[in-house]
């Protein structure tokens, strides 16, 4: 494999194609990873893991027990791939049913990069069960939290590197006044899915007449009083989820603690957008963000509640915070190509030699 700088505007990899393996779902990350390839210059060959998901109790079979029909056909489809296309990489982005039998078949052939965004040692262990099997036989880790390093390396990973997540620049942006003129503004949002210590706070938020909008899954309506469960909305993607991000003063930002998370999407979602980002304190977010400056963290329910209520009385100061968040997301290279450069020159260093 030849590069040019990786961090050059025209990084061209002299291969014939990178295989990639993820889904492909219009709204999911992964398939905005695999079109930031695409528009840095590489061929990219597909396989959209999506398609190989069954319905009902077959796919709860797949997912807890690591086995079926479609997790086969994933697997033949990859080595069939591999051999027809020849690629210099195999990308793998969080292969759940990717077999450590495939992996051994296709090492002779071709370079294994795995990108995991979750977290298999966390709360949530159910569904990584294959994925745990055939982790020794990648080339190489892609991870987004700093444990995962040396329990990857426990387990037998050859070669485990740190990364942060991104943001897609066609999606996540400030929208234009008539871009927006359907979409209703309001002060306080929350777009993500439920879990217990987010309830807590935003309960703690709407005790105290603060109406935070609530946009995810898993947030049942009739656990709350009647009088405010029309704040409570199904889940966003794409261009819904970021125009909605563009109508809030304020975007909440809670981490998923069950995963272990210190930064995750919408860290870099939220101010690419253009808003106002009041977010959990964390080591990672306190090293993407000046605190006050192009950002805003809490520690406590208390915490948060006094600032929703500072910054909603200072415009000037929130926008100017939002714009230099916004600023930051760019000049840092915090969206998807200039990141995947970044890895993509570890790639080259790491399994070249």
């Amino acid at each position: 494999m030849r590069f040019r700088s990786p961090f050059g505007t025209n990084l061209t990899m002299k291969v014939d194609s990178i295989l990639y393996i993820g889904s492909l779902k219009a709204s999911d990350t992964s398939q905005h990873r695999m079109t930031a390839m695409q528009q840095l210059g590489f061929k990219v060959v597909c396989i959209d893991t999506s398609l190989y998901l069954p319905q009902g109790l077959e796919l709860y079979i797949q997912y807890y027990l690591g086995i079926g029909r479609l997790v086969d056909k994933l697997n033949k489809k990859i080595v069939f791939d591999v051999v027809a296309h020849k690629p210099d990489i195999v990308w793998v982005d969080k292969g759940i049913f990717v077999k450590k039998e495939t992996l051994r078949s296709i090492r002779s052939l071709t370079k294994t990069v795995h990108l995991n965004p979750d977290d298999p040692f966390g709360l949530h262990r159910n569904g990584w069960r294959i994925f745990l099997k055939a982790l020794p036989f990648y080339d190489l880790h892609f991870v987004s939290r700093p444990q995962n390093v040396e329990e990857y390396a426990s387990v037998g990973a050859k070669k485990v590197f740190e990364y942060d997540r991104s943001f897609s620049p066609h999606i996540h942006k400030p929208y234009s006044d008539l871009e927006m003129h359907n979409v209703e503004k309001f002060d306080v949002g929350f777009i993500g899915s439920y879990a217990p210590q987010r309830s807590r706070s935003i309960e703690f938020l709407l005790t105290n007449n603060i109406a935070v909008r609530v946009f995810g899954s898993g947030w049942k309506r009739e656990r709350y009083p009647k009088r405010i469960q029309h704040l409570f909305h199904g889940p966003l993607t794409g261009v819904d989820y970021s125009k909605t991000l563009n109508a809030m003063k304020i975007a909440l930002h809670f981490l998923r603690r069950e995963n272990r998370d210190e930064q995750d999407s919408r860290t870099f979602e939220i101010p690419a957008s253009g808003t106002f980002m009041l977010a959990e304190r964390s080591r990672k977010h306190e090293q993407l963000f000046s605190e006050n400056q192009e950002a805003v963290f809490f520690d406590s329910d208390e915490e948060l509640l006094h600032k929703v209520r500072q910054y909603l009385k200072q415009d000037e100061k929130r926008i100017k915070i939002a714009t230099a968040g916004l600023k930051k997301s760019w000049d840092a290279g915090y969206d998807h190509c200039s990141r995947l450069k970044q890895l993509l020159n570890i790639v080259k260093q790491e399994l070249t030699n």
